[in-house]
């Protein structure tokens, strides 16, 4: 089964319909009131890359094409905290 909303998934966690992998930033309010248990995931397992996905045939607006711009001027910066880990909730 797969959900697309944040909230849905961390509730389905919560109350034992699964297991999930996500930032532990989104699910410290979780596990501090113990409704999930969190396991560190090792850092050369934690990082994935991310894209940008839109339709191929939808006229391309100055907003998104300075979207992309920005996307492709940060390409190879890091944007997230290293220091954090990712977490898999259980």
């Amino acid at each position: 089964m797969e959900f697309n909303i944040l909230e849905t998934i961390l509730n389905s966690v919560a109350i034992g319909l699964g297991v999930t992998i996500v930032p532990q930033s989104a699910v410290e309010h979780l596990s501090t009131s113990g409704s999930v248990y969190c396991h560190p995931i090792p850092k050369e397992y934690g990082s994935i890359s991310t894209v940008f996905i839109r339709r191929k045939d939808v006229y391309m607006t100055k907003s998104m094409q300075s979207f992309l711009k920005t996307i492709a001027e940060h390409r190879h910066k890091k944007s997230f905290n290293e220091e954090k880990d990712s977490y898999l909730s259980i």
